[in-house]
């Protein structure tokens, strides 16, 4: 299952960032980035439950849990508050659209992996 999601988040994370690139505001950006952790928060108890007492399972979802915190905080007190101090930094508004795809990833992978 672990490289299955990884698969997954990568694929789904790189088409995200490729479609939305030049889509997304700043302010857009901001609104996912303040609502992740409570998301993540969420999914993670669901995908916890469905998986029980696999213990090789549960430590690859804490793992992927642990990526996920550091993308978002990255997201919500790096990369934002950089985009709104330098706008036009196209280098910046990658990394942040990037960061977003990720994060969303790991969310659709922890909702089709509890199904």
């Amino acid at each position: 299952m672990a490289t299955n999601r990884i698969a997954y988040v990568a694929r789904s994370a790189s088409a995200f960032a490729a479609m939305m690139l030049n889509n997304l505001t700043i302010e857009e950006l901001e609104a996912f980035a303040n609502h992740a952790e409570v998301t993540a928060h969420e999914k993670s108890r669901e995908m916890t439950e469905a998986l029980g007492d696999d213990e090789m399972a549960l430590t690859s979802h804490a793992a992927h849990m642990r990526s996920l915190a550091a993308k978002i905080v990255l997201l919500r007190d790096g990369l934002v508050p950089a985009l709104k101090i330098d706008k036009d930094n196209s280098s910046l508004r990658n990394d942040a659209v990037r960061a977003m795809g990720y994060i969303r990833a790991e969310f659709e992978a922890m909702t089709f992996f509890v199904r």
